[in-house]
């Protein structure tokens, strides 16, 4: 799988940046059909701060799978890798 196919597998549900647990990146956004997406994407691996001021890593989602989170369920990465 290619790194293009990998990243298209994202059905952009924020969950991964805390859109479900009411404290997300104070970079996600939302678009307008509702669907979530990085401000700063091409920049966004280091360290930032949720919309409550607390510092969170952004790191790629690869790493992220073995963690869980609120709202992982909705997560097409998450749901592949767990098949896996």
């Amino acid at each position: 799988m290619t790194d293009l196919e990998f990243e298209e597998l994202c059905i952009r549900c924020g969950g991964c940046c805390g859109s479900f647990d009411g404290n997300p990146c104070e970079h996600l956004r939302r678009d307008e059909k509702g669907l979530c997406y990085c401000a700063i994407y091409e920049n966004r691996f280091g360290w930032h701060k949720t919309v409550s001021r607390r510092e969170l890593e952004c790191v790629p989602i690869i790493e992220k799978l073995t963690e869980e989170w609120i709202g992982e369920h909705v997560c097409a990465y998450k749901r592949k890798f767990e098949k896996n």
